[in-house]
């Protein structure tokens, strides 16, 4: 049984020395604190999350426990009519009889204390008592003191954190893994404790300067990208209460005039009892009958809905409506989520596609209220869902199409839409959907989204790039750098991936290098430094098969990178780009030199290849004064290059009162 001594907060103890982290949220394994081992203390029924963050900080039980968890057993949504038993949790243990259950638990984690020298600025450890996970170990296990472990660990740049068996106190040796992730365990387990590199927002180094990222929390896909009346708007899938994902989906929302210099705005959607656990994926169609509307998804993937604005004089569009269920789930499309903008065919048929299982699917309608499934536009009706489908003319008699599948890739092929057989015929030049060669980016980035604009004479997209290991923050994602797609001029059919030119305008003063030789295998260090970066090197040929050349980031004085960019000349007029663990084939350009241009903000990398031909995106967390720049050649012979490398700027936002005064200010005849 609970001790019910402790039924109010009011009766607690003075609180220990500890620290809350309410935008940081933990499932300590997949089960509820036992109700026979002494694990749990019990704090009375209360009405809030925050009344048992509240009570947990200030628990001291009889027998010297403290309350470094809490299990809330209840959630307070949608009102404080959903109350439920708050627990103190005083040690780290699961029931292995109920695996499917998780404690939703805000984190109070204890003690924290500064990561010591050597370790990035701002960095503290978060201690608390979970496994990590196996794996993605960076150094021998050894038998150390944790004091010794801190030091260590703070000294490399790859340590993210480690954990031990014992006691959490303990000053005696014990055996020490040393990670380069901190992800918990979330299978059982008992008895560990784990040191995890943490920054808060104030002191965080790896929060980026020119790329989108909302306020905190956990951040996916893109959603409903529109271009309406000059603004940009960008909607994206957020839990805004934790740092883990797929959970509490709300559609996040944000604005503005170049896609760089954001508003973040309210709140767009909230999970209710009609998005059955959550507001999913889906996209914007501008010049619908009943103007702008936001196609979305629900968590149990059985219908799809719309939402639309409350005002539609509103320029920022800030406040929407939902629940208006238009088309529900077909027999046998399996998963299904993620509409598409819409579009008006020749035939006066409205048209949107939706993942389903190893296809998109296709919706048809005649006013845009109701849709009916009109069967698969693409894809073999087979296996995993096809996600975030997004389709849209190319030019030249093209259309682009694109899809993420399984393995957590977007694939693109071109072609026509035929509306009399309501499917799309691929571009006999190019393949069908989950060739290899057709990979939108190599790296981290998926769910990408195209800007809907009827108008536009060319699309631009932006993708979710997730985390790739790292310390502890009190958010999770950010968007890349938005990208426009082009006709290759010269492969019929194929595509090009660019960042927007904006990008170009937050570029400071350029380093350059008009033309030098680099030697076989050397790296050669730049004159130029930082963490915000747009560096271009074009290499110059005739090439051979097996020359390798590119730029290194994230060096350290006197040091190789630590994230290296590289292209490898293949045979058949094909290259290999690379950056980090991430690699892939594109087409090399048939005429001048070969650029390789990498878009540097702290903890991302984007790297764009022959002119956009191949791209690759990678997350780094480097260290304190990892901030140098090196060209390498890691082939048998000499190569030329030219080099220009430019400081970017921050990308500041722009406050709610500050666009409306731009936007909605009276124009001045002259």
């Amino acid at each position: 049984m609970f001790s019910t001594a402790l039924a109010s907060p009011l009766l607690a103890a003075a609180a220990p020395a500890v620290t809350l982290f309410p935008k940081t949220s933990n499932v300590y394994g997949r089960a509820q604190p036992t109700r026979d081992n002494g694990v749990a203390r019990y704090l009375g029924i209360l009405n809030t999350t925050s009344e048992c963050q509240d009570a947990c900080l200030a628990y001291s039980g009889a027998d010297g426990t403290l309350c470094h968890s809490f299990s809330f057993h209840h959630i307070d949504f949608p009102d404080a009519n959903f109350a439920g038993h708050c627990y103190a949790v005083a040690d780290h243990s699961w029931d292995p009889h109920s695996p499917s259950e998780g404690i939703d638990s805000g984190r109070v984690a204890w003690p924290m204390k500064t990561c010591g020298s050597g370790s990035a600025d701002g960095c503290e450890w978060m201690v608390d008592p979970v496994c990590l996970a196996d794996g993605e170990d960076v150094y021998p296990q050894v038998s150390m003191t944790v004091s010794d472990a801190e030091q260590l660990c703070a000294s490399m740049d790859e340590c993210v954190g480690f954990g031990y068996h014992g006691a959490k106190n303990t000053t005696e040796a014990v055996d020490v893994v040393f990670k380069g992730k901190s992800d918990i365990v979330r299978g059982g387990g008992s008895g560990c404790w784990s040191h995890r590199k943490y920054f808060p927002l104030t002191r965080d180094p790896y929060r980026t300067a020119f790329h989108f990222q909302p306020s905190s929390s956990w951040m996916n896909d893109p959603n409903g990208c529109m271009l309406h009346k000059g603004l940009y708007h960008l909607f994206w899938q957020w839990n805004p209460s934790a740092v883990v994902g797929f959970a509490d989906m709300h559609w996040g929302h944000a604005v503005s005039k170049d896609l760089l210099h954001w508003t973040e705005l309210p709140i767009a959607l909230y999970p209710d009892t009609g998005s059955c656990g959550g507001e999913w994926s889906g996209s914007a169609t501008v010049d619908a009958p009943q103007g702008v509307v936001l196609s979305y998804s629900v968590q149990c993937n059985n219908y799809f809905g719309q939402a639309l604005p409350v005002n539609r004089s509103d320029p920022l569009l800030v406040n929407w409506t939902a629940n208006h269920v238009v088309g529900h789930k077909a027999p046998g499309t399996g998963g299904f989520r993620d509409p598409s903008s819409a579009w008006l065919g020749a035939d006066g048929v409205w048209r949107q596609l939706l993942a389903c299982s190893g296809a998109a699917c296709l919706y048809n309608s005649s006013d845009f209220e109701t849709w009916s499934f009109a069967g698969h536009a693409a894809g073999p009706a087979q296996g995993a869902t096809w996600e975030m489908p997004d389709l849209f003319p190319l030019g030249n008699g093209l259309e682009f199409l694109k899809v993420g599948m399984s393995d957590g890739t977007d694939y693109w092929t071109t072609g026509t839409f035929d509306e009399s057989r309501d499917v799309f015929l691929v571009n006999a030049n190019v393949d069908e959907l989950g060739n290899k060669t057709q990979i939108m980016d190599f790296g981290m980035f998926y769910s990408s989204k195209s800007f809907a604009d009827p108008h536009a004479s060319s699309y631009r997209m932006i993708g979710w790039v997730g985390e790739e290991g790292g310390p502890v923050r009190e958010w999770s994602g950010i968007q890349s750098i938005p990208r426009t797609v082009s006709v290759d001029p010269e492969n019929i059919g194929r595509v090009l991936f660019t960042p927007i030119p904006e990008v170009d305008g937050l570029r400071g003063e350029p380093t350059t290098l008009d033309q030098a030789v680099l030697d076989p295998r050397t790296s050669t260090p730049i004159d130029i430094s930082g963490l915000q970066l747009d560096l271009v090197a074009e290499f110059l040929g005739p090439f051979v098969v097996d020359d390798e050349f590119g730029i290194g980031v994230f060096a350290k004085a006197g040091q190789e990178s630590s994230l290296n960019a590289t292209i490898r000349v293949c045979a058949d007029g094909w290259g290999e780009l690379s950056l980090g663990a991430h690699s892939g084939m594109f087409l090399l350009p048939q005429h001048g030199a070969l650029k390789l241009r990498l878009l540097v903000d702290r903890s991302i990398v984007e790297a764009f290849a022959g002119d956009g031909r191949g791209v690759v995106t990678a997350r780094a967390y480097p260290g304190a004064g990892s901030d140098k720049v090196r060209l390498l050649n890691r082939g048998t012979g000499p190569v030329s290059v030219r080099f220009v490398g430019y400081p970017m700027r921050a990308a500041k936002p722009i406050t709610e009162e500050a666009l409306r005064l731009e936007v909605e200010a009276p124009r001045v005849l002259v």
